[in-house]
């Protein structure tokens, strides 16, 4: 009696099991070869750097002290949820410029201060006129963002070309069984609905009957 394993049935792709082989396959290619750029630690620096600015401008200065001595006002001041952000040049003069929200995505480590945040979770300073803050454009935490901001988008670009080139290369197969035989490299990355259909995931019939119950199907 012979003890072989039936091989697996052969899939006909669509454009759906194509997708889903090149997310597994990309999944895989991500793992073994991780963007090296600590974008985390960049921003964090870049943030201090701005937290320090920012807590001398008279709009920080003011919150804080509304915060803590006249609460009550809270609902009578001029806020904003935003910053102005100038990046200037060594005679002051903006090179770049744009509008910030204030929160712990743009500026980790801005929750740490006294400062009421409205129902988005960005933080809020009292101000007549929208707050501004100048970055030197020389600083080495904006030059270092920078780069960081630049590596990343190319290693995004390099998945991202990588995925297209997979996608094409699976679209010259009609069948697992076409794959198995000229790219068995990739096998391994079938996801199990396509790797062997034979082992279905069911729902039990109770969970549906009461789907169909809450769905309104009879």
């Amino acid at each position: 009696m012979s003890n072989t394993t039936p091989a697996p049935r052969s899939v006909r792709l669509n454009q759906a099991h194509r997708r889903d082989i090149t997310d597994s396959i990309m999944e895989e290619y991500v793992k073994q070869n991780p963007c090296e750029v600590d974008m985390e630690a960049a921003l964090k620096a870049y943030s201090t750097l701005f937290l320090t600015k920012l807590q001398k401008t008279p709009a920080f200065a003011r919150t804080i002290k509304v915060n803590a001595e006249m609460p009550a006002l809270f609902d009578h001041m001029h806020k904003y949820y935003d910053v102005l952000v100038r990046h200037v040049d060594s005679k002051s003069n903006p090179v770049y410029s744009s509008r910030k929200r204030l929160n712990e995505d743009n500026f980790p480590g801005i929750s740490d201060y006294s400062l009421k945040v409205d129902s988005d979770n960005d933080c809020l300073l009292y101000s007549k006129n929208t707050p501004v803050v100048d970055i030197p454009e020389d600083s080495p935490e904006l030059t270092a963002l920078s780069e960081a901001k630049q590596a990343v988008s190319k290693y995004k670009k390099e998945v991202a070309q990588m995925r297209e080139e997979t996608f094409d290369a699976l679209s010259q197969f009609n069948t697992t069984n076409q794959i198995r035989e000229s790219w068995p490299e990739i096998v391994p990355y079938f996801p199990p609905h396509i790797a062997d259909p034979n082992v279905a995931i069911t729902v039990p019939v109770r969970t549906v009957d009461r789907l169909s119950e809450r769905l309104g199907i009879k």
